[in-house]
């Protein structure tokens, strides 16, 4: 028996009617002994610290686990907003539209890495974009250092790209927003993300590209470069051969080391992750 009470959450997927799913759930609570249910102030008790931004910024620099790792990695972290559709949309627009270039210029032109890429990354409900990089030839250090100039050239470019085709850009991004699911798998995926969040927000993809199709041009390229470029709130993570030298143990200009995460925690404040009720059904 759970005295002091649990938070049971369940997705069914299939060929079953809601009174079947009713009776799946009701037969895990009962398997558990029927504990009280936990209020929504004690289902979560860890949020995301919040960044602050300056000219110093933290890097969490640690040796790779395999002793015989030759490579570098190195992941860009800007934090930006608690989740919502709307800035949601601008992460999965700015993903869409800086992939390839980034690609281009840091993988195939100065042929810095094999993996080179960039995504969205909700953490603990906070919303935050990545650039991450691997090499076998350069050092963290540098990685870090050709990313930075990329976005430095690249993000102004957001401003003055032709009508067209930031509509273009717009408009499959949106699409990819929508894709069907290709299976029950994906589905469940998805819907058990926004269990596990407790956010319940079943049309997400749809609010997102709604919210997507707004977005003027001149407030898009601000935005972006407010987040990456003017007044940044990031950190970045640095793994490096544990046989390495010391160009791989090397920071670049504007860092702090800081030895693990939990360190890098350490007197920031903590954004706590809200926590939605469940929708009422009909």
């Amino acid at each position: 028996m759970l005295d002091g009470g649990a938070h049971v959450a369940a997705y069914v997927g299939g060929n079953l009617d809601a009174a079947e799913a009713r009776a799946c759930f009701d037969g895990c609570v009962a398997a558990l002994g029927a504990p009280p249910p936990l209020p929504a102030s004690a289902r979560l008790d860890e949020g995301c610290a919040r960044l602050v931004g300056g000219d110093v910024h933290p890097v969490v620099a640690l040796p790779a686990k395999n002793p015989a790792e030759t490579n570098c990695a190195v992941e860009l972290y800007f934090q930006l907003a608690p989740q919502s559709a709307e800035e949601g949309a601008r992460l999965s627009l700015l993903e869409h539209i800086m992939f390839e270039p980034l690609f281009d210029s840091l993988r195939t032109k100065q042929q810095l890495g094999y993996s080179v890429g960039c995504s969205a990354r909700c953490t603990a409900g906070t919303l935050g974009f990545v650039v991450y990089l691997v090499s076998a030839t350069h050092a963290a250090a540098q990685l870090e250092a050709a990313a930075r100039a990329f976005l430095a050239e690249w993000v102004p470019t957001l401003a003055s790209m032709a009508p067209a085709a930031y509509a273009r850009n717009v408009a499959a991004a949106a699409a990819n927003k929508l894709i069907d699911d290709h299976n029950l798998g994906d589905e469940a995926s998805r819907y058990f993300s926004e269990i596990k969040a407790q956010q319940y927000m079943w049309g997400r993809a749809e609010a997102e590209a709604a919210a997507m199709r707004k977005l003027d041009q001149a407030e898009f390229a601000a935005w972006a470069a407010d987040v990456l470029c003017e007044r940044p709130r990031r950190l970045s993570i640095h793994v490096r051969p544990p046989k390495g030298d010391a160009a791989d143990a090397a920071l670049p200009e504007g860092a702090r080391r800081v030895e693990s995460a939990e360190a890098a925690r350490e007197g920031l404040a903590v954004e706590p992750m809200a926590v939605e009720p469940l929708p009422e059904v009909g």
